[in-house]
């Protein structure tokens, strides 16, 4: 039951994260100002940053999920096997 359950928690921990980083860059970087100035325009940098930052951490997470679960998968056939 652990095994799935951290293969489960990966997952939905890596989905959420990339759908907040993407949800955060949209709400706060995503409508840019008509004439911005430059410190306006600083701040948006570095929010969209950390909105890339937190898509990538996520995808990265769901990447590292499906290893994840072909190590867990073999780790059971393994304890399956008779031999």
């Amino acid at each position: 039951m652990v095994p799935r359950f951290t293969f489960l928690a990966l997952l939905s921990v890596g989905i959420a994260t990339a759908a907040l980083g993407f949800v955060y860059g949209v709400l706060f970087a995503g409508v840019p100002y008509p004439d911005p100035t430059p410190e306006q325009l600083r701040d948006d940098d570095a929010t969209l940053q950390v909105s890339e930052r937190m898509v990538l951490a996520g995808a990265a997470t769901v990447a590292l999920a499906a290893p994840v679960a072909l190590v867990l998968r073999l780790q059971r056939t393994r304890r399956e096997d008779p031999r």
